[in-house]
């Protein structure tokens, strides 16, 4: 009788699925990282264009 060479097929089915797994985390931590970098950078954009603001309000203010 020949063995059945399901348990194979699920093991191979099942690194796949962990493959696809693992790069699905790596991809969503890179996202992450990306978005955090970004917002830094949002930030420092909104306090310069804040401090330009301040700084036109108080010289139209003077006049």
């Amino acid at each position: 009788m020949a063995k059945s060479k399901k348990p194979l097929m699920i093991a191979a089915i099942g690194a796949g699925v962990a493959a696809v797994g693992a790069g699905l985390f790596a991809a969503f931590r890179s996202m992450k990282a990306s978005a955090k970098a970004q917002h830094e950078v949002d930030k420092a954009e909104f306090e310069a264009v804040k401090a330009e603001s301040k700084a036109s309000f108080e010289e139209a203010k003077k006049d």
